[in-house]
């Protein structure tokens, strides 16, 4: 089942990552989230569910992958001083 909550922070994470990978102003960000919203609320339930644990897991991986990669920068400029 689709719940607000869900859906809410997937169309956030969403914003913030599409918005971050094609510098998109802050001041349209909140267009694309309704736009998000609208195409993952309105998408049937039976394929909705699939589409949405699909981009839970895709943006999971995506804060984890950046996060490794900083910590990699930071780790290899540790001597940099």
């Amino acid at each position: 089942m689709l719940d607000l909550a869900t859906v809410s922070a997937v169309v956030a994470a969403l914003v913030t990552v599409v918005g971050n990978a094609f510098g998109i102003q802050k001041q349209y960000r909140a267009l694309l989230a309704i736009g998000f919203a609208g195409i993952l609320w309105f998408i049937p339930r039976e394929f909705g569910e699939q589409v949405l644990m699909a981009l839970i897991i895709g943006l999971m991986a995506s804060g984890v992958y950046s996060q490794v990669k900083q910590g990699i920068i930071k780790m290899n400029c540790l001597g940099c001083n």
